[in-house]
């Protein structure tokens, strides 16, 4: 049975590393090295970023995270949800959907007004499935 933990504090992040560089791998990107890892321990300790952890039995299966934003739409506070990654093994057996609900919940007792995603189109129908329904166009970037 798998079980959400939710990392707020540096104390929580071993398991991340594995999953994170899983999720790194599966985009194209490089390893974390230890100054991305520094600095993601900085933005946990800052309350920039929060981490939900799904675990079987004690090992880490999949991760999510929510970074707090404002919105001017509500003038509340609201969350950005990302660094979505099951491993393989697990993936079609309910962990994406208590990981979302464990975000969306935490966000709620937070007081966020609202939980965004940005995601290819690919994965629009996926995310529609876990409660992200409203559309809110399109969501571009630029790299600084």
């Amino acid at each position: 049975m798998q079980t959400i933990h939710t990392v707020e504090t540096t104390s929580g992040m071993e398991p991340l590393w594995e999953l994170e560089n899983g999720f790194l791998a599966e985009i194209g990107e490089e390893p974390m090295d230890s100054a991305r890892r520094e600095r993601l321990k900085k933005a946990v300790e800052e309350k920039q970023i929060v981490f939900f952890v799904a675990r079987d039995g004690s090992r880490p299966v999949g991760m999510c995270s929510v970074s707090p934003c404002f919105s001017t739409y509500a003038c509340l506070p609201c969350g950005v949800f990302d660094d979505f990654f099951i491993l393989p093994a697990y993936r079609h057996q309910g962990v994406a959907r208590l990981l979302a609900d464990a975000a969306r919940e935490w966000c709620a007792r937070q007081g966020y007004a609202s939980l965004s995603v940005g995601c290819c189109e690919a994965d629009t129908g996926m995310y529609a499935a876990l409660g992200f329904e409203t559309r809110l166009g399109a969501m571009l970037a630029c790299n600084l």
